[in-house]
């Protein structure tokens, strides 16, 4: 249903770009938002407000389909304007989360240009909108937040702020902000290779109700998001648990067996936060669900954590070096790069010693690529083969041999080998084709069409990077889809 609705607004709503989105609750603000709408529409910028960018088919959707409409435009508008009077909005089910919060959460982990204007006079406010004003500040520092604001200074302030991106040295770019971030934080990683220096929200939590917390319907929650394949739908659902399962703190021994659910909500996290690009030191990326996750293990009994068994590769030293790897591709700094990339290796090197016995090539996969980062092809090859061989070894499905073989082709086109490359990355894009891995088959696509230009085959490196940009944009797999742009930008295909 997500994906017929998506393509359904593609259709009628593309026409217009839209330079920014309004959040709001609908009763009481009708008129502000009518006004803004027309603000908009006046100074040839339009502004996304719902009732009106959608017209008679507001009236006929149901709250859920309007949710994925508001969700999925939060994420194309470059800029997020949110106006706030104190009240929480609509809540359409019982999971008591509204569209609201959730077009908050969106942008906060989309890394929109955030403005949120908490419009005078701001009296008595629903606590759920200050516990998540609380979660907002934290995880994106970068928000404008306005507190006491006339609606004619608000009318004013977005008349500066739908001025388009580029002329606007206000907007925050996502690509800067990471290596800012990481270029600061970096500097400890030359004394202490373990430093977990970052924390998801900073440690904080911000329940959404004041009752005991629910385990079963906590549990339906993670089912539902653990079912969604589009990757920022999972999130914002996932965002749902982690409110629900903040009135049981990982902290407070008394909801001891809560632990194992904020693993798997964190593990989830980490992955989907891997494929959309929240790589850096941010409270809502990536690095911060997977040192939260070892902080929690570090809670759970002994027996508790013999019955869930060790992490899996999304919450162990392997996925901290694979995401101090990814934040180092980010940073323009060499010094401060090998950095990264030596903490990454000394990571994957302790995951490696502390499961001799257990499948080691995903993690081998991880320590192949960060040492062909660190200029040792002959020691990435290696390790690459061996991951490859594990996976043949022992019968796997298709999808990981795929990935080995995409994985090791794309070692051996570095280094020129092309008659190898060129196997294993077919090879290796036809199988994962045939599974439902969408991001390694984006990225698969992604690095056979990057072949393909490299050996001078244009026609067939646009056609390929054509369908991975189709797929990437379709499962919204961000940071896949950043890399496919910029390979098409490079053969002069818009």
């Amino acid at each position: 249903m997500c994906e017929r609705l998506y393509k359904g607004i593609t259709n009628k709503t593309n026409s217009l770009v839209y330079q920014a989105f309004l959040a709001s609750r609908l009763k009481g603000l009708e008129e502000l938002r009518s006004h803004i709408w027309e603000q908009g529409q006046k100074s040839g910028f339009p502004i996304w407000v719902s009732e009106f960018s959608l017209c008679q088919e507001f009236k006929s959707k149901s709250l859920d389909e309007i949710q994925v409409i508001c969700l999925k435009q939060v994420r194309i508008a470059s800029k997020f304007i949110c106006v706030l009077d104190g009240s929480f909005g609509t809540t359409w089910n019982a999971e008591q989360v509204s569209i609201l919060e959730l077009e908050i959460a969106t942008a906060a982990f989309s890394k929109r240009d955030i403005w949120i204007f908490l419009l005078s006079p701001f009296n008595n406010p629903d606590r759920r909108i200050l516990s998540l004003l609380k979660s907002i500040r934290l995880a994106c520092p970068v928000a404008r937040i306005w507190e006491s604001v006339t609606k004619d200074q608000l009318y004013a302030a977005i008349e500066r702020i739908i001025e388009p991106v580029e002329r606007q040295h206000e907007t925050i770019g996502a690509g800067p902000l990471v290596q800012d971030v990481a270029r600061k934080r970096t500097p400890f990683l030359n004394f202490n290779l373990n430093l977990r220096d970052v924390q998801f929200l900073d440690g904080n939590f911000s329940p959404l109700l004041d009752t005991q917390p629910d385990k079963m319907g906590i549990k339906q929650l993670l089912i539902k998001a653990e079912e969604e394949d589009v990757i920022p739908a999972k999130m914002a659902k996932l965002w749902v648990v982690i409110r629900h399962l903040s009135t049981a703190p990982y902290t407070d021994q008394k909801y001891e067996n809560f632990l194992p659910l904020w693993a798997q909500t964190l593990t989830h996290w980490s992955s989907a936060s891997a494929w959309y690009s929240l790589h850096g030191h941010f409270y809502l990326g990536r690095l911060a669900a997977i040192n939260t996750l070892f902080t929690i293990r570090s809670y759970m009994p002994l027996q508790m954590k013999a019955e869930i068994g060790p992490p899996s590769i999304f919450a162990n030293n392997g996925a901290v070096a694979s995401e101090y790897y990814s934040i180092a591709k980010l940073v323009p700094s060499w010094y401060v790069k090998q950095n990264l990339l030596r903490k990454a290796l000394w990571n994957c090197n302790r995951a490696l010693e502390a499961s001799p016995g257990s499948d080691s090539s995903g993690l081998l996969d991880i320590r192949g690529h960060i040492k062909l980062a660190m200029l040792n092809p002959a020691g990435g090859i290696f390790d690459l083969k061996r991951a490859l061989a594990i996976r043949l070894a022992k019968d796997q499905d298709p999808g990981r041999v795929g990935e080995s073989e995409m994985h090791l082709g794309r070692a051996y086109a570095a280094c020129r080998l092309f008659r190898k490359a060129e196997r294993l990355l077919e090879d290796g894009v036809a199988k994962l084709e045939t599974t439902d891995r969408y991001p390694f088959t984006v990225q698969g696509l992604r690095h056979l069409g990057t072949f393909y230009s490299q050996v001078g085959r244009r026609a067939d490196a646009t056609r390929v990077l054509r369908k991975a940009q189709v797929l990437a944009s379709e499962h919204e797999i961000q940071g896949q889809l950043y890399q496919v742009e910029e390979e098409l930008r490079k053969l002069g295909v818009e």
